[in-house]
């Protein structure tokens, strides 16, 4: 879902950040988060139980305006 020069990083409990470099587009960044969203929805097999996993997926964009990294990352909590 992610490109090699992507970033993924747990930033705590249960929430994830994706910083996605050098995008052309809102498009793509939208396209990502769907592909994400679609990767995450497949069953995962674990031991005899089949689990299902959901996410909700924020989205913040720089360098749209004077943003800091906390502020992207309320930005996008709140998207």
């Amino acid at each position: 879902c992610t490109r090699p020069a992507d970033t993924v990083a747990r930033l705590a409990g249960d929430e994830f950040v994706v910083i996605l470099e050098r995008l052309q587009t809102v498009d793509l960044a939208i396209s990502c988060a769907n592909r994400i969203i679609t990767a995450l929805s497949e069953p995962v097999q674990l031991t005899n139980k089949q689990v299902n996993c959901t996410c909700s997926i924020g989205i913040s964009l720089y360098p749209f305006g004077e943003d800091t990294v906390q502020s992207l990352i309320h930005k996008a909590d709140t998207a």
